[in-house]
């Protein structure tokens, strides 16, 4: 896998997306999270939007699994600083 500048990656854990539906039968998967994944915000930016929506839709359901969201943003600066 090749990155270019600016490419996101994001992992989360399946409580992000499993065993949440909201009373109008709205709930996150995959396709979702890549609706709300913005490339022009930074990498936290992202993860809180992430979450964000999911607390949305989560208002009256208890948390029962875990809930972890990694949002990795590609900067070549940074790797190009290392190499020079």
């Amino acid at each position: 896998m090749s990155l270019n500048e600016g490419d996101l990656i994001v992992f989360f854990t399946d409580g992000l997306v499993e065993n949440i539906e909201n009373q109008k039968g709205l709930h996150l998967n995959s396709k979702h999270i890549s609706r709300i994944i913005d490339t022009t915000r930074n990498a936290a930016d992202n993860c809180q939007a992430i979450i964000a929506r999911y607390n949305e839709l989560n208002q009256t359901e208890l948390q029962e699994d875990d809930l972890t969201v990694l949002v990795i943003k590609w900067d070549m600066t940074i790797e190009s600083a290392k190499t020079a």
